[in-house]
């Protein structure tokens, strides 16, 4: 009895004393995340891209397509010879006699490295290998330009996002191997995703990281086309609108001054590039499809639609799950063509999984998750 006693004593006593706090342990890293960098990211898409590539990528087959995608033999062959010929008579030009009885044609130097980087190589293929420079290696420029290329990029956006390595990296694989970069190279297309992707990276490094030197040179990537400045910019509004309010703590006030510090660096790339930019707005403004009989500004003014909508929906539903469910080619069974359909196929498994981001969120960022793919639409 007394040893019972002494027991609940001891345990009443006892119940004053506070409990030591539980230290926070990290999830323990895996183990090959040390490996897990922009080095392996560039074998892998090496390693993926020759298992899938490869006959484009030693020359067995030209990267040029009948069919649907015959404007790569009727306009980018011309092209590209007529860019080789100016090359091969002058590093810079100002005109060329190689199209009718000659027209303005401006190659200045770049206003980025990037580019600079590009016009040295492509002068120096010119001079000693000609027209077969860019014909035979066309893919391979095409591969590391946009598909390397849009890969790291979109490796440190992630990272830039405080995204883990393994995330990081799967992501960027999957952006590297998109439908759209894969189907839409042979029109060119894939050199959007490099675009579209430089300047979401170069966005959070000015909003997280308050480095600023990377959005002017974004904006030289997109000014070279007027109306792919202005596709863009409206895209950046709306991405940016939706980033910054999707936190809890930030203001309207916050938000004009990050938008202030873009405009102002938006307007100190456009003025690097102004040359270009100004060319192009030229030669589009006197386009027959602008201002001439071609034109459809009229009818798009009064509102009306230039195309059939039937089928988009289900198009762009059915192409997230591949690019070719609707046939290939001529045999393409959905809106409009092959090519010019909406190429949102990105993998499987983010299909899968991208329903599951909603269970990690708040409140407040599944609604502006949630809305964006709608608005969007």
């Amino acid at each position: 009895m007394k040893r019972n006693k002494k027991t609940k004593q001891s345990t009443k006593h006892n119940t004053n004393i506070k409990p030591k706090a539980v230290q926070k342990t990290q999830t323990p890293a895996l183990g090959f995340e040390k490996f897990l960098n922009v080095w392996t990211l560039l074998a892998l898409i090496f390693i993926i891209g020759f298992l899938a590539l490869s006959k484009y990528l030693t020359g067995e087959y030209l990267f040029f397509f009948k069919d649907i995608g015959s404007d790569s033999i009727n306009q980018n062959y011309p092209a590209i010879v007529h860019y080789t010929n100016l090359l091969q008579e002058s590093f810079l030009s100002k005109w060329s006699f190689y199209k009718g009885m000659g027209d303005e044609y401006i190659t200045g130097i770049p206003s980025e490295p990037y580019g600079l980087i590009r016009l040295a190589l492509n002068y120096l293929g010119a001079e000693n290998i000609g027209v077969n420079y860019f014909v035979y290696g066309r893919f391979i420029q095409i591969f590391i330009y946009n598909f390397l290329f849009s890969g790291v990029i979109a490796f440190f956006y992630f990272r830039t996002l405080s995204f883990k390595k393994l995330s990081s990296l799967t992501a960027a694989l999957f952006i590297s191997f998109s439908g759209y970069m894969i189907v839409g190279a042979g029109w060119g297309f894939s050199s959007h995703v490099f675009k579209a992707i430089f300047l979401l990276f170069a966005f959070e490094q000015l909003y997280l990281k308050n480095r600023w030197y990377f959005f002017p040179f974004a904006v030289i990537y997109l000014s070279g086309n007027p109306f792919v400045l202005f596709i863009y910019s409206v895209f950046l509004l709306l991405y940016s609108l939706f980033r910054f309010f999707a936190e809890k703590e930030n203001n309207v006030k916050d938000y004009l001054i990050l938008a202030g510090k873009m405009i102002l660096l938006g307007t100190l790339g456009v003025l690097m590039n102004f040359v270009h930019l100004f060319k192009a707005f030229e030669k589009m403004f006197s386009s027959p499809r602008v201002a001439g009989s071609a034109s459809y500004s009229n009818l798009l003014s009064a509102g009306q639609n230039i195309t059939d909508h039937a089928n988009l929906g289900a198009t762009t539903l059915l192409r997230f799950f591949s690019s070719d469910l609707l046939g290939t080619g001529s045999n393409f069974m959905g809106w409009q063509n092959y090519l010019e359909a909406p190429l949102f196929y990105i993998g499987l498994l983010t299909l899968l999984m991208f329903p599951q981001v909603f269970i990690y969120l708040d409140k407040r960022r599944k609604l502006f998750l949630g809305v964006l793919p709608v608005f969007g639409f």
